[in-house]
């Protein structure tokens, strides 16, 4: 039996009205995705920095021991490029906001494993949106590491997830607290320029600091 020309036709136009049908759905998951991701990644209050910082598994100090704006240069040399490859590990990268003004809170953070002091948390923000992170040990041969244990894009769900609850049960610092339990990769040490206000380690003598 073979299919009339009319069939034909008619096939042909049910697969393009079902490609466009799938290309419609696509765009508008991936437009609800980046939507959350924005949501997110978006704080405007200090509770909301320290909710995040609960949430990636670090416990920190309610406020912040720094405060700082910066600029991000327009063009990025070798050390800038090896700091954002920091960056790059969890989904974020600073030549999008490249020439821009940025703001760095600096957080102290309570259950590093066996470390219970100099370890700080910065979190970089380009209008009230996130745009950088690093975990650093603010003592000589210290070190700088990402700080999520995973990509942005891949845990935006757990981020985005809020409530009055998480809040009052977040920003509480416990009375004892011992170590951070998520897994801990090798420290990733970079150089960065002494004209930035960046969070900072130098590698050529093995030493870290944090301006």
């Amino acid at each position: 039996m073979t299919c009339k020309p009319k069939d034909k036709v008619k096939t042909a136009v049910m697969l393009i009205i079902l490609i466009i049908a799938a290309g419609v759905i696509w765009i508008f998951m991936k437009a609800d995705k980046e939507n959350d991701l924005d949501e997110a990644l978006t704080m405007n209050s200090n509770s909301e920095r320290v909710i995040f910082l609960n949430k990636a598994g670090w416990i920190v100090a309610p406020d912040p021991i720094e405060q700082e704006k910066i600029t991000i240069p327009s063009e990025f040399n070798e050390a800038y490029n090896a700091y954002n490859e920091i960056q790059l590990q969890q989904g974020f990268d600073l030549t999008k906001s490249a020439g821009q003004e940025a703001e760095i809170f600096t957080y102290s953070v309570l259950n590093y494993p066996d470390y219970p002091e100099n370890i700080t948390a910065n979190l970089i923000f380009v209008n009230d949106r996130l745009v950088g992170a690093d975990i650093t040990q603010t003592i000589e041969n210290g070190f700088t590491l990402p700080l999520l244990q995973g990509n942005i894009i891949d845990l935006t769900g757990k981020f985005a997830e809020t409530s009055a609850e998480t809040e009052s049960e977040t920003t509480a610092v416990p009375e004892e607290t011992t170590h951070h339990h998520t897994t801990v990769t090798e420290p990733v040490t970079t150089t960065v320029p002494e004209e930035t206000t960046l969070p900072q380690t130098e590698t050529a003598s093995g030493t870290s600091s944090h301006r």
